[in-house]
């Protein structure tokens, strides 16, 4: 069993073994609290991306709900804001923050 508490990536790492989720992930109180509180967080992949598969989504979406936003990009890499820099994602993220930070004005 994985647990999750501060944030998503500490407990997706473990979750890989050739590319796909191989163990349960429990999500302890507080992660979920703090993303109810502080959420919705934003979660991104390739479409095809071995490393982040689709099962992971699928973990993430269920752990936490309506309290994260999703977001799927066409492609084949892992790494959408560095080593594969990807334009779309970065606009993502810029819209997402631009979201957090109006809704707390």
């Amino acid at each position: 069993m994985t647990w999750a508490h501060d944030s998503v990536f500490p407990f997706t790492a473990p979750l890989t073994s050739g590319g796909e989720a191989t163990h349960d992930v429990y999500v302890c109180a507080d992660a979920r609290a703090g993303m109810v509180r502080n959420g919705p967080g934003l979660v991104m992949r390739y479409a095809d991306d071995k490393l982040a598969s689709e099962r992971h989504m699928g973990v993430l979406k269920d752990a936490f709900g309506d309290h994260l936003e999703t977001v799927e990009l066409d492609g084949n890499d892992h790494s959408l804001l560095t080593l594969d820099f990807h334009e779309p994602a970065y606009q993502c993220v810029q819209d997402y923050f631009r979201a957090r930070f109006a809704q707390a004005e």
